[in-house]
């Protein structure tokens, strides 16, 4: 059987039971002046991680004609087999490409070893 002392239920450490203020006994707010700043930074930096990470999609996902206008010859002249990015633009060496080495998604890939599959991988990309 074990015993209990008095200092285990010590409701306010390092103090006796005649010092106690009511005050003492009153429970501390969660949000001290300190815990506010630390959120108000962590949530500032969130917000501008998503804003870069937004602002790079953005980039991403606009089409640049250009590229398209310079990828159709290289298409429509390369030997088969081959690859095609049609969301990055790029033509793939890998004639049998899981996914872009670039972006790393697969299904924006095209293997191209036919003639058929070529003008499809000339469709993806768009028109200049």
């Amino acid at each position: 059987m074990s015993t209990v002392s008095p200092s285990d239920y010590d409701p306010v450490p390092g103090k006796d039971l005649y010092e106690i203020t009511p005050e003492d006994l009153q429970p501390q707010p969660w949000f001290t002046p300190e815990i506010l700043m630390w959120m108000g930074i962590v949530f500032v930096a969130l917000a501008a991680v998503f804003v870069v990470l937004g602002v790079r999609r953005r980039r991403r996902i606009q089409r640049d004609s250009a590229s398209a206008a310079n990828l159709r010859p290289l298409i429509a002249e390369r030997e088969l087999p081959f690859g095609v990015c049609t969301e990055c633009r790029i033509v793939i060496d890998l004639p049998h490409a899981i996914a872009c080495p670039q972006c790393g998604r697969s299904h924006y890939c095209i293997n191209v070893d036919s003639e058929e599959q070529r003008s499809l991988a000339l469709s993806g990309i768009g028109s200049a």
